[in-house]
């Protein structure tokens, strides 16, 4: 449950009455918590996010991702309402996105929308791949040298260099096995990553040549990216239509097949599952963004290059977080590594797959 004085902070900041009901609804990298009152009607639950702070830029990090919101909250309508607080609590400190508990705690405040979770559903899928297509519309329209785009704290996996976008080159295993070095040996992830050591090596290099090939084959443009939209991150309504995307603090500047690339692979790819199963989805989901969605020519040839990037960069991010002494989700590199294997030993069939959807 949420600390008494920390409690007594959030209702002061936000001006509220104690709730009737505290709900804990997810406890990972950060800890969500649903506020409910009696008189629903006139004070509507509310969801508060706490996380962490992660080194000096995380309060810059937060308000990105409220300006972000608030601009596309203008024209996308499945997006949360974040809150301001509207005075100062003690030990705390107040901004635009929200409170600074104590130096350590940043708190989140927004509009609760009801959503049912991803079931694997076929009706859900297709509309992953709508509501997928709409989000990137938005930001597509959303320009690179906007307002907030100096509140970036993302590592960004895209520059420029020599007037030609490329992979950035800290991206590299030389970097990754140095945060893998510095894992504890007794951390159960340890010896998962020692063992598949030159298994990464392999991959980072050949992914990184495919996609600065297919950046000097496609041009394509630098927009905004969400980073994260899997199944966790989208929510649905009663008739499983997309109702809500969430989380987009980790959003920065990159490309439009990044987003596909792990939007497609998490919703898809499931080492455990046949691969039948794994195509018929992906059939699905492709059929459902390309009707809403124009995509470049080359996109065909080069998505699994960018699906095996998002589960290289999701255990970078992973190693990165515990390397600043925050972490929650270090054991799931091992699903990461089985998915990446999963990808390599079936690569022909989903390459097929992708070629005919």
């Amino acid at each position: 449950m949420i600390a008494a004085d920390l409690l007594r902070a959030l209702l002061h900041a936000y001006q509220l009455p104690p709730p009737t009901a505290i709900q804990q609804i997810h406890n990972g990298t950060n800890r969500v918590y649903r506020f409910d009152w009696h008189q629903a009607a006139t004070r509507p639950s509310l969801a508060i996010k706490l996380s962490t702070r992660i080194g000096h830029d995380s309060p810059r990090a937060k308000q990105h991702e409220k300006q972000l919101l608030d601009t596309l909250g203008t024209r996308l309508n499945i997006l949360p309402r974040q809150l301001s607080p509207q005075a100062e609590a003690d030990d705390s400190q107040r901004y635009d996105w929200g409170m600074l508990y104590q130096q350590h705690t940043l708190a989140t405040c927004f509009e609760w929308i009801s959503a049912q979770p991803y079931r694997g559903l076929g009706q859900q899928l297709s509309m992953a791949g709508q509501g997928f297509a709409r989000l990137q519309t938005e930001l597509q329209h959303i320009d690179s040298t906007s307002h907030f785009a100096d509140t970036v704290t993302t590592a960004e996996r895209f520059h420029y260099r020599h007037n030609q976008l490329q992979l950035d080159e800290t991206f590299c295993f030389e970097n990754l096995q140095a945060m893998i070095q510095a894992v504890a040996v007794t951390h159960p992830a340890t010896l998962v990553l020692q063992d598949n050591r030159d298994f990464l090596q392999q991959e980072m290099t050949k992914v990184a040549a495919l996609v600065n090939q297919y950046c000097a084959a496609a041009s394509p443009a630098l927009q905004w990216v969400h980073l994260e939209l899997s199944p966790s991150n989208i929510g649905y309504d009663a008739r499983h239509e997309v109702n809500c995307i969430f989380d987009f603090e980790s959003a920065c500047h990159g490309l439009l097949l990044q987003d596909m690339g792990w939007h497609v692979a998490t919703f898809c790819v499931d080492y455990r599952h046949p691969l039948a199963q794994v195509t018929t989805r992906l059939a699905v989901l492709l059929r459902a963004i390309q009707a809403n969605l124009t995509l470049d020519k080359h996109w065909r040839s080069y998505l699994l290059a960018f699906m095996r990037l998002g589960y290289l960069d999701a255990i970078y991010r992973k190693l990165t977080r515990h390397e600043r002494g925050v972490d929650t989700r270090l054991g799931f590199i091992k699903e990461d590594i089985l998915c990446l294997r999963w990808l390599r030993q079936h690569q022909q069939q989903i390459s097929r797959c992708i070629a005919e959807a």
